[in-house]
């Protein structure tokens, strides 16, 4: 990895940013031409400079966890000065004066390019100064509004997405902002039934996934491209987000503790669209990690029972709030919701049949 950040990718000698070449970018943007799947909304170089900003950091981590001193070294201060140069090329000017407000009704502009793949890779891959990730995150919910609440990302943009959308738990939303950014996040992976989204395949007969948003078109013809696979790896990268948000199990790595992990356990219900239970099984490198829930709108509460295999420790999270620290073994929590927050997460409470098994 270090060999290819030094020797493999061609740099501007100036900024240490990727020299222009050609790139895949976010490939498959269901904005470009089907013939031209390089010619994506998001500048294929952003996407580039983005990711090596992203990579960099990485090897700064690595070297962390190695104790490697030299290495710490290098890196941070390879990281500080790339994201101190991709903030001068891709921020605006204007947005340092910004003040908004999350829902407003026309966000302004934070970055040159203007997508929902560049803000959820800026946001997601921390290249934001503090202040302008909340306007941020109000402009990506702008264009994700303003799309029908439809994605517009290709092989890059399309994992990170939904993350950027909820926004971390470090972001400084409120939780009711929160709360209502996991509402939406939802919203785009089960609301829409036309292209592109993730259920327009479905309604389609589709049993895999495709590799375009529309590679099969609404009278049932192919895409006419002649690149068109229906049986393709890249819009499946939203198992994350699922296993995460409606399996409620994240894994982190300790730095600085060898070969230590940590679980969050964090389900969110949607009783708009029927997420009101989930069982997921995951087989970590620890073992076994299980978590059963389910969201019980009578009763105003939620139940939730964990399993955490010996020599783990996990924290339980209530709608992303702190509830419980756990250790080894099986656990049943029941903790109430607030009136409050049950009115942002019911905003269809007649839809409450449906749940998800993941295993």
């Amino acid at each position: 990895m270090v060999d290819y950040h030094t020797k493999g990718i061609p740099k501007d000698s100036r900024t240490g940013l990727w020299a222009p070449t050609f790139q895949f970018g976010d490939w498959l943007d269901p904005t470009a031409p089907p013939e031209r799947p390089d010619l994506p909304a998001t500048h294929p170089m952003f996407v580039a400079n983005t990711w090596l900003c992203n990579i960099t950091k990485t090897l700064w981590k690595i070297a962390v966890v190695l104790q490697d001193q030299d290495g710490i070294r290098e890196w941070e201060a390879a990281t500080l000065t790339l994201t101190s140069e991709w903030q001068s090329k891709y921020i605006l000017p204007t947005a340092s004066s910004l003040t908004t407000r999350l829902g407003a009704t026309e966000p302004p502009k934070i970055l040159t390019q203007d997508t929902q793949t560049a803000y959820s890779l800026a946001l997601n891959f921390g290249l934001l100064s503090e202040d302008l990730i909340k306007p941020a995150i109000n402009r990506l919910h702008h264009l994700v509004i303003n799309n029908n609440y439809h994605l517009s990302t290709g092989f890059a943009g399309t994992p990170e997405l939904l993350h950027a959308i909820c926004a971390s738990p470090s972001s400084p939303l409120s939780l009711e902002e929160n709360l209502n950014s996991i509402s939406l996040a939802y919203k785009v992976l089960l609301g829409p039934r036309t292209p592109p989204s993730w259920l327009y395949p479905v309604t389609m007969g589709a049993t895999t996934i495709w590799e375009r948003w529309d590679a099969v078109k609404p009278d049932g013809r192919v895409n006419t491209s002649g690149m068109t696979s229906l049986n393709h790896y890249a819009y499946g990268s939203v198992g994350k987000w699922i296993f995460e948000t409606v399996g409620g199990i994240k894994m982190r790595y300790l730095e600085g503790k060898d070969g230590g992990l940590t679980f969050i356990f964090n389900p969110i219900p949607n009783p708009e669209h029927g997420i009101t239970w989930s069982e997921m099984v995951y087989n970590s490198p620890k073992g076994i990690v299980a978590c059963n829930w389910k969201y019980e709108s009578d009763g105003q509460k939620m139940v939730i029972e964990i399993a955490l295999p010996g020599n783990c420790e996990g924290e339980v999270m209530m709608l992303g709030q702190p509830l419980k620290r756990i250790g080894a073994g099986k656990w049943v929590l029941t903790t109430s919701v607030k009136n409050s927050e049950m009115r942002l997460l019911e905003k269809n409470p007649d839809n409450l049949s449906e749940g998800w098994v993941i295993v």
